[in-house]
């Protein structure tokens, strides 16, 4: 039987080991220090990877990469185009792993 992507079930939260952790707050900071590079690209693949894991502040981030409200924050130069889609789908991961503040990033999101 395969199941369909589209069902809102929600994914079980994942519990990380203190390796898995460290892990995550390494690809965090890699990400951060691309964004401040200008590469939303490549912060954006290590925010996505630890995000798949079940990092919620990297699921918030990541969905940071696609809001238009937050990529206007950042003042970046170049073609970065925001999709609100990716961004809604990121921010409700974020809030099944945890992160109440996606909440309020979901609903200004939605709010366009």
């Amino acid at each position: 039987e395969t199941r369909s992507v589209t069902q809102q079930e929600p994914l079980p939260k994942p519990t990380l080991s203190a390796q898995d952790e460290e892990e995550m707050k390494l690809f965090m900071t890699k990400a951060q220090e691309s964004i401040e590079q200008g590469n939303i690209t490549v912060a954006r693949a290590f925010y996505t990877r630890a995000a798949e894991k079940g990092w919620a502040p990297a699921a918030v981030a990541l969905a940071g990469t696609y809001d238009p409200n937050e990529l206007n924050k950042l003042n970046l130069v170049g073609g970065i185009q925001p999709d609100s889609s990716l961004a809604e789908k990121w921010y409700k991961r974020a809030i099944e792993l945890g992160a109440p503040e996606a909440q309020d990033k979901l609903q200004h999101l939605t709010a366009r």
